[in-house]
């Protein structure tokens, strides 16, 4: 049992580091130097603005967001 107390305290940390900025975070906060190059029309162009825009709704800091990918042309989407 001290065992499992001591595992739930190791995972107690918060999950997201407390926003000190001043300013909002933007969803231009979540945008790369690098430019996507998939196909115009691609939907995969709405699924990278979505995700910047709900990490900027939820109050992410950048440093605080991982996406993990898979293969194809949506594996890119770290990247961006």
């Amino acid at each position: 049992m001290a065992e499992a107390s001591r595992a739930a305290a190791v995972f107690s940390l918060p999950v997201r580091t407390p926003v000190t900025e001043s300013r909002p975070v933007k969803a231009e906060d979540f945008k790369s130097h690098v430019h996507p190059d998939w196909c115009p029309g691609c939907g995969d162009f709405g699924v990278l603005n979505s995700l910047q825009k709900a990490c900027s709704e939820l109050s992410l800091q950048p440093k605080d967001v991982l996406v993990v990918s898979g293969i194809g042309c949506s594996s890119n989407i770290p990247g961006f």
